[in-house]
């Protein structure tokens, strides 16, 4: 008979209340609530979960979230794919970059999440700062919409309500057009381009991004910025598949 630690289950149902909720932020009320904890153990639970860098405390209104612990035991789920992604990704990622001088991005999709995969910054001065294991919540930003976009239609609804027109319209046009630009969706002063990698048969595995502040990301090369993103996820995508 396999006898579980009460305590270890209790954190364990703390982690999953997220996905039973399918939201990316929870109050300990809501928690308790999902769990069938107390309250006060809840909370006692997420507070040592934190301290573990398995949940993030999120000051403004009190609420978790998954931490980066969690990202990166996730990440570990596709390591294959994602460390072929790295080694032959890396080279177009960092000319990308040396091309303009701005930072360069492999994102993927995990759950609600884009995730930072791998990342070269530009040398300016002023540049948004992103590490290689971030999450960002998938619709905001350009590497979520592609993500999404080149996704099956069928899931938008998960991430975007029926009703929500626009948003469908967004993501069907990013997909005729084969890239995203957002400006201040995400970061603010911030700007990003992104185009999808694609594995076998087609399916997207990521999303290659380059962004750098709008005041100068904009300029007068915007259009070559563009396609450059474009040809180098293009690119990446012929060299992935013909490595696997």
């Amino acid at each position: 008979m396999t006898l579980l630690n009460k305590s270890i289950g209790k954190a364990f149902e703390v982690i999953e209340s997220f996905e039973k909720a399918g939201k990316q932020k929870l109050s300990v009320s809501e928690i308790s609530e999902i769990t069938n904890i107390s309250v006060s153990t809840a909370y006692r639970m997420a507070t040592s979960l934190v301290s573990l860098g398995y949940l993030n405390k999120n000051t403004p209104d009190k609420t978790y979230s998954l931490g980066w612990k969690l990202i990166r035991l996730f990440s570990a789920m596709n390591t294959f794919t994602e460390n072929e992604l790295i080694t032959t990704g890396s080279p177009y990622v960092f000319e990308l970059s040396e091309k303009f001088n701005e930072n360069a991005s492999i994102y993927v999709m995990m759950q609600r999440s884009r995730v930072c995969l791998y990342r070269v910054e530009g040398t300016q001065e002023v540049r948004n700062i992103v590490k290689p294991g971030d999450a960002t919540n998938i619709t905001l930003g350009s590497p979520g919409k592609v993500l999404l976009a080149f996704s099956p239609e069928e899931t938008w609804e998960i991430f975007a309500p029926a009703s929500d027109a626009s948003y469908i319209d967004k993501l069907r046009t990013i997909r005729e057009q084969g890239y995203a630009v957002t400006d201040s969706e995400h970061t603010p002063g911030a700007s990003s381009i992104s185009a999808p990698i694609f594995g076998h048969n087609d399916k997207i595995i990521a999303a290659l991004t380059l962004s750098g502040p709008s005041f100068r990301f904009k300029e007068g090369n915007f259009e070559e910025k563009i396609a450059a993103v474009v040809h180098y996820s293009k690119q990446i995508s012929r060299a992935f598949t013909a490595r696997n």
